[in-house]
């Protein structure tokens, strides 16, 4: 499978995921293709505003499948993956933004649904200074929900408040229960590691 087939429906793709925002000027662009130390070219390719987006994803690399269903099958490795993701949040702080959604489409049928953090640094124009670094993640599904074992029905599940320091007028608050998901507040931006591509070609465009 060849990068090269995929433009045209790339440019499809992106077209229908990214619509800018009404009075929201805060974005990211960009097409990167690259090689790490396994020496196999990867492809990204994302266009995203605050709530809306998508990224593409390719990598000739060999992969095996992961057993979701718990049958213990042995799974059969495959050389070349992609996938299609849907962005649901994005933030920016200056040259550096971090995308968040879900994938929705996969050449392997066991990454769908999981979430994808895409953290990328604009190298002002230059390429050779374009920096990014993704990650996927499970998203566990809640099995219980807390009450009180005194009550057959508890009156406060599904309630949610904001927690605010009493001491504190202007004390924004904290939504609660806290927003589990994985997304583009989950780690500081400070915390991602760039990876230090051997080969790389494309541009990146944050503005902040």
């Amino acid at each position: 499978m060849k990068i090269k087939t995929f433009a045209s429906l790339l440019a499809l793709l992106l077209m229908g995921l990214a619509t800018p925002l009404v009075g929201s000027a805060q974005s990211a662009q960009g097409s990167y293709q690259f090689s790490l130390e396994d020496g196999y070219t990867k492809y990204v390719e994302f266009d995203a505003t605050e709530k809306s987006g998508g990224m593409f994803f390719s990598d000739e690399a060999e992969f095996v499948p992961q057993d979701v269903d718990g049958t213990g099958e042995v799974q059969e490795p495959f050389r070349g993956l992609s996938y299609k993701v849907q962005f649901d949040e994005l933030l920016v702080n200056r040259n550096q933004a971090v995308m968040s959604g879900v994938i929705s489409d996969s050449s392997d049928s066991s990454l769908i649904g999981q979430r994808v953090l895409l953290t990328v640094e604009d190298g002002d124009g230059n390429e050779t200074t374009d920096k990014l670094t993704w990650g996927r993640y499970s998203q566990p599904a809640p099995t219980w929900v807390a009450s009180d074992a005194e009550l057959e029905v508890d009156p406060g599940v599904g309630l949610t408040w904001v927690a605010t320091d009493a001491e504190l007028r202007d004390d924004v608050g904290v939504p609660m229960p806290a927003d589990t998901k994985i997304g583009t507040k989950t780690f500081p931006i400070s915390s991602f590691d760039f990876f230090e591509a051997e080969h790389s070609a494309g541009e990146i465009r944050v503005l902040p």
